[in-house]
């Protein structure tokens, strides 16, 4: 992942505090003890869209394993994609639409040559920013919390995007140069 190799989740637990003893309850009963969420503010809106103060818990952070066969959900309760079950070409367009989404516009991607400018040099630095728009989509794929990472967290040879991102850069370097 480019972003952060680790993966990361939350998961509430009813927190008392009497100013004298500090207790730590159980999970909200609508929440299976292998549910988690993939940032403090879907747990957080997750607690209020069940009628539950946020105040009242404690909101912990785990990483990669600590939670077997851990399940993502989001603020409605919804089980996050797992990245991995995406096809390659989903992988691609999920990818390339998110290039689009940061540009704003395809029309925002183009790029001619410069003057004094060599052909190779051209295609040198419309290669150089495709990949930049690729990668800066791939980190924000990555922290979007919309996904579920956790089969590629801790195997650092082999990453969701490794095929897709290739194909991608060749799509965008098209949209930048037509």
């Amino acid at each position: 992942m480019l972003s952060d190799k680790r993966f990361t989740y939350y998961q509430p637990q009813a927190y008392y505090d009497d100013g004298t003893n500090i207790n730590y309850g159980a999970l909200p009963e609508e929440l299976l003890s292998f549910q988690a969420f993939p940032t403090r503010e879907e747990c957080e809106e997750w607690l209020k869209n069940n009628g539950y103060n946020p105040g009242d818990f404690c909101i912990f952070e785990y990483q990669d394993d600590d939670i077997e066969d851990v399940s993502l959900i989001d603020r409605d309760g919804d089980e996050l994609v797992m990245i991995e079950d995406l096809e390659e070409d989903g992988l691609v367009n999920l990818i390339g639409d998110e290039v689009l989404s940061n540009a704003g516009s395809m029309a925002n991607l183009r790029t001619r040559k410069r003057d004094g400018e060599t052909q190779q040099e051209y295609e040198d630095r419309v290669y150089a920013e495709a990949m930049n728009y690729v990668n800066a989509a791939i980190v924000s794929i990555e922290e979007s919390g919309e996904y579920n990472f956790q089969s590629y967290c801790g195997t650092p040879d082999v990453e969701w995007y490794d095929e897709a991102r290739d194909w991608a850069v060749k799509d965008v370097m098209a949209w930048m140069t037509e």
